[in-house]
């Protein structure tokens, strides 16, 4: 693409989305029926014993390629910066294996659970086994390839859930789901390697390196933040709550973290080259990008949260069985919290394309010094899994909103900008919530199925009608992004 076509955003994201979505939703939609049937093989305990482990290598993770993988999507087209990403990513890998085996103790005596040593040495191996893929993975994404994407991508959503379930039938317990990620996480690797055969040459530079790494080092102090922020309720739950609450607590977060939050964090990986490219040509267009992308999150998160929340008993209920009875005001208060962190997810895809990562550092720390006494605060006083949850929601109203703010100001707008393009989203949705609402009240004795049923087709109806009332011609523009999405599909 020469620097005199512009980037048309809106199709882009949509095209990028389509395909990762696609690999996401296609696969995790096999993955989300064998949470369900997981959720009646396993128990409360297995699914908090492998949380632990869960954790634990969440925070690892953050070094497993030291931000690598974006400076290599930052930086220009160079054969040989690709194949030292590659060994540098290699040699990392096996280092933080080795260094998982010296943490496993630490966490077993942090949770009060020996049995968290074993499994967190274990799911360690996935540092190693996708060491293997992830400059192909950087590669097609830097090259906005997420059609390729599709095939890697769909097998290892897909394959998980299967795997599990049949180590769980075999009575593997929290193993089964351990397992379950490490063969899926191989079989990705080997397609990756099929649908592009790039293979890297036996050269290490070490200028190069120090360049990856310059730019990566700042990117992985960011993540770090984030996993604390991301795995924060996780240690406390843990800690204080004990296994069985912090596998309810999983298995909740988990339904919407499906829906809702995983919408947003493929969208902010399209996003980022998109940005990368777009930001040369004109503030307008950045602002433009910024204003537009979050417009259209909002007309998915904002049904998806609200909804969710709504329904959460039914389809406890009808789903996952009594069983899972205190998972519901979990999972209304994580739909709201994912609604309400979804709306300024992008930002970060922003920032990072504008070379700004000190400004993601600094929001974070903010949010990270309202959420741990948050997270005190309600352990010690409600000490219950949905009071962690509305915690979050509660923080993420607030850092959300500094950090549009702090969004719009860097592309040249105000809130009331923002506003405007959250508006059609936001009064479409708590009418649509209202209407939901009467709707299961008035069926409250009707069978679980039915009700989801039900809301789901009134709820729609209403918030596709109010929304197309008030913005017709941005239904019919989605429509028509949408449409040239797919036509143009099999394009680069």
């Amino acid at each position: 693409m020469t620097a005199s076509a512009p980037i048309s955003v809106g199709k882009e994201v949509a095209k990028g989305t389509f395909w990762i979505y696609a690999a996401s939703y296609g696969g995790k939609f096999f993955y989300f029926l064998s949470t369900l049937v997981l959720a009646r093989l396993l128990s409360q305990d297995d699914y908090g014993v492998v949380g632990y482990a869960t954790v634990v290598i969440s925070f690892l993770d953050v070094l497993s390629d030291l931000g690598i993988g974006p400076a290599l999507i930052y930086h220009k087209e160079n054969p040989k910066t690709a194949d030292t990403a590659f060994w540098l990513g290699m040699l990392i890998a096996a280092a933080l294996y080795g260094l998982s085996w010296l943490v496993a103790p630490l966490a077993g005596w942090y949770f009060n659970d020996p049995r968290a040593i074993p499994i967190i040495r274990t799911l360690a191996l996935v540092f190693p086994i996708s060491a293997f893929s992830n400059i192909h993975n950087t590669l097609l994404k830097k090259n906005l390839g997420f059609r390729q994407k599709f095939l890697p991508d769909f097998i290892r959503s897909t394959s998980k859930g299967i795997l599990s379930i049949i180590f769980a039938l075999l009575g593997l317990g929290p193993w089964s789901l351990i397992l379950g990620q490490l063969l899926s996480t191989l079989l990705s690797t080997v397609v990756y390697w099929r649908v592009l055969p790039w293979w890297p040459a036996l050269h290490f530079d070490r200028v190069l390196a120090r360049s990856l790494l310059t730019y990566g080092l700042s990117i992985v102090g960011l993540n770090g933040l984030a996993s604390l922020l991301t795995n924060v309720d996780y240690l406390f739950v843990g800690r204080f709550l004990g296994t069985i609450a912090l596998g309810t607590y999983t298995m909740a977060f988990r339904i919407p973290d499906l829906l809702i939050s995983e919408f947003c964090l493929i969208i902010s990986v399209v996003l980022f080259p998109v940005y990368v490219r777009v930001r040369d040509e004109s503030a307008e267009a950045l602002n433009k990008a910024f204003l537009n992308t979050l417009r259209y999150i909002a007309l998915v998160t904002i049904p998806m949260g609200l909804g969710l929340a709504l329904v959460a008993r039914p389809f406890v209920l009808a789903f996952l069985t009594a069983k899972w009875m205190d998972a519901i005001p979990v999972i209304q208060s994580i739909s709201i919290f994912s609604m309400l962190f979804s709306l300024s997810l992008n930002t970060g895809s922003l920032y990072k394309a504008q070379g700004r990562v000190d400004v993601m550092v600094k929001l974070a720390l903010v949010r990270l010094g309202l959420i741990i006494p948050a997270m005190f605060f309600v352990i010690h006083t409600f000490g219950t899994i949905a009071s962690v949850g509305w915690a979050q929601a509660a923080v993420a109203t607030l850092s959300g909103t500094l950090n549009l703010y702090v969004a719009a100001r860097m592309v040249g707008t105000d809130l009331l900008q923002v506003w405007k393009a959250l508006q059609p989203a936001a009064i479409s949705g708590i009418v649509m919530a209202l209407a939901v609402f009467g709707l299961l009240t008035f069926t409250a004795a009707w069978p679980p199925l039915l009700q989801i049923l039900l809301a789901a087709l009134s709820g729609g109806a209403v918030y596709a009608a109010l929304l197309y009332w008030q913005e017709q011609k941005l239904v019919l523009q989605l429509i028509h992004t949408l449409q040239s999405a797919w036509l143009r599909r099999g394009s680069a």
